[in-house]
């Protein structure tokens, strides 16, 4: 018989390098494959990080002063369309320069002025009617106290006609003292009103008036 005792620790050895090998490999391609995991896990948080940081981001508002404007195109329809006609007549002396077709015009404006002599002389004429009025029923009250005084001398205790009073003369000229104080009112508004305003705010759509022209109410 051989005796086989001498290779059996060989064998023995070379089984154990091969098993060592074995784990060796083993060992590698468990730790390879928990790399390739943690490599996997921590890629989409650091994404989700960055997306985070990306979004959040503050921004001050400035406060600013914005004045709208709108370009429109349309047309536009006028409120109240009247026509300047003088109350008074006469020759016109001025003219608004404003008063033309296409012009602007305010409320109160000056249009146009009409010759002022003759309602200056009106009113001068009134003012001597209302004086002469004035004297004459001044003349008839003193010589209504005088027919008074002479009356009671006369018929003592009886009571003076109305005649002899004077009282139907000092009414007469009372009525014709208040109606040349009413004249000097029309007269003084005849004059006024040959200044002729504007109205209300306005444009001029027509206008043919010029100096020299004589116009009528």
């Amino acid at each position: 018989m051989a005796d086989t005792s001498g290779k059996r620790p060989g064998y023995v050895v070379g089984l154990i390098q091969l098993v060592v090998v074995i784990a060796v490999v083993g060992a590698a391609l468990v730790l390879t494959r928990l790399l390739n995991q943690s490599g996997e896990s921590r890629e989409p948080v650091q994404r989700g990080d960055m997306d985070r940081r990306t979004a959040v981001s503050l921004v001050t508002p400035e406060v600013v002063t914005l004045t709208p404007s709108l370009r429109l195109t349309g047309s536009v329809d006028i409120r109240a369309n009247t026509s300047i006609i003088p109350q008074v007549g006469g020759r016109v002396v001025s003219v608004s320069p404003d008063f033309v077709p296409g012009g602007a015009v305010s409320r109160g404006d000056t249009l146009f002025q009409i010759e002022r002599a003759d309602f200056e002389l009106a009113i001068e004429q009134v003012e001597a009617e209302i004086a002469a009025a004035g004297s004459e029923l001044l003349q008839l009250r003193a010589e209504a106290q005088l027919a008074q005084e002479e009356w009671e001398e006369l018929y003592p205790g009886r009571e003076i006609n109305d005649l002899a009073a004077r009282r139907p003369q000092i009414a007469a000229a009372e009525a014709r003292l208040k109606s040349s104080q009413a004249n000097k009112r029309v007269a003084e508004l005849a004059l006024a009103r040959t200044t002729i305003v504007a109205p209300f705010d306005g444009r001029v759509l027509n206008s043919q008036l010029d100096v020299g022209q004589v116009v009528s109410p």
